[in-house]
């Protein structure tokens, strides 16, 4: 059987930005060769085992984090650390827009379009090519309740904001 992730919105930091957030939060005296040795993040105990690692308490134990990982923050406030590759083919910029099921939006769009298609020769049409107004053009017509359809997901944020594009 397989599985899909469901659409969640995780927070991630690098290396350096863990580095960073522990120099802020270190006590003095507790600060070598300008990395933090122990300090706390979301609660979460992070120390130093070279200067290019820090063990990281997950669910499943300690864990590596070295240079070039990701430090995630799950949905109940776990971290783990991510290879950076895994990260990259895994997620994507929650700022590009609200996390959606786009693909199946788009998908759904699609095959409106293409059951219009399928029915074109049942419907009477204007004959052009063009979207006509004539209200009694059953194609036109319908092509513009699909165009709505698609229209509607993207102001309910099912889709971000983008036009559609229609190839014959």
């Amino acid at each position: 059987m397989k599985f899909r992730k469901k659409p969640v919105v995780i927070e991630a930091i690098t290396f350096d930005e863990l580095v960073a957030y522990g120099l802020q939060a270190a006590t003095k005296g507790n600060v070598h060769n300008g990395v933090p040795w122990v300090f706390n993040y979301n609660g979460h105990p992070i120390t130093h085992e070279s200067d290019d690692c820090y063990l990281i308490p997950t669910d499943e134990g300690t864990m590596k984090m070295q240079r070039g990982d990701m430090l995630l923050t799950g949905v109940v406030g776990e971290i783990y650390p991510c290879k950076i590759d895994v990260f990259e083919k895994t997620y994507e910029s929650a700022a590009a827009g609200p996390v959606t099921n786009e693909g199946a939006a788009v998908k759904a769009a699609i095959d409106c379009a293409e059951w219009l298609g399928c029915i074109a020769g049942m419907l009477k049409g204007c004959g052009s090519d063009e979207l006509c107004q004539d209200p009694e053009c059953d194609q036109c017509m319908a092509f513009r309740l699909c165009h709505r359809y698609y229209e509607a997901m993207n102001r309910a944020g099912l889709v971000r904001p983008a036009t559609p594009t229609v190839t014959e």
